[in-house]
């Protein structure tokens, strides 16, 4: 779990033109009603905002990356210091410091329950005699929980659906990050050769089914609501 992760910044430039195109194209729909009302039930109108509900908690997380892990672009192109000393990137590295700490103290448990004897220190676990994963924002599934709400927060349905679902994905999202690190801890020893696969081809199957079954059972649960 040793990545070092460099925010692309030309994705978040593509972001930002496709919410100025979507405000363009949103303004445009406007001009053309007479009322808000009116305004609310064009279906060209209802299809974008929803679009730029969709994309707006990801560009937030983008942004978030850009500031805490690549500040560095914006000293070398523009002479602004925004690097990762500054209080935001300490803040940050803090913050994900904690955060990997607490899914390793949640794992080590786990891994015991197996028979294993483990090492750990801060964000660091792995098997006695064998080598550590470091668990670290990659690791988190803050990406893959920001996925998911996006959808739940755009998509019309009522708050308390929201709520309920939101709080299960979080939940849901955060039981197979610490399985995962459980999982792949243990098979530093047992099985060394699927760690790769695992690693970065199951566990994202495993993940992003388990949104998308997610989705489908709040997408029934929104007609089963419409129809009470």
């Amino acid at each position: 779990m040793i990545h070092v992760y460099y925010c692309n910044f030309s994705a978040i430039l593509k972001f930002r033109f496709i919410f100025v195109l979507i405000f363009i194209i949103l303004l445009l729909i406007h001009k053309q009603m007479s009322s808000f009302k009116e305004l609310s039930q064009n279906p060209w109108f209802r299809m974008f905002s929803f679009l730029a509900l969709l994309l707006l908690p990801y560009l937030f997380w983008q942004l978030i990356l850009l500031f805490g892990e690549n500040g560095g672009f914006f000293h070398s192109k523009f002479g602004i210091d925004i690097s990762t000393d500054n209080f935001f990137g300490s803040f940050w590295k803090k913050t994900t410091l904690l955060i990997g700490t607490f899914f390793v103290n949640i794992s080590v448990p786990l891994v015991h329950l197996f028979g294993y004897t483990t090492f750990s220190y801060d964000n660091v676990i792995g098997l006695e005699g064998h080598v550590g994963w470091l668990v670290t924002r990659d690791c988190l599934g803050i990406g893959s929980f920001v996925i998911f709400l996006s959808l739940i927060l755009a998509y019309p349905a009522p708050m308390k659906l929201k709520a309920i679902f939101g709080v299960a994905g979080f939940f849901m999202i955060l039981f197979l990050n610490v399985l995962r690190i459980v999982l792949l801890t243990i098979g530093e020893k047992d099985f060394p050769d699927s760690l790769d696969f695992l690693h970065y081809n199951a566990f994202r199957v495993i993940v992003f089914g388990a949104i998308f079954l997610t989705w489908g059972l709040f997408f029934y649960m929104i007609k089963k609501y419409e129809k009470a």
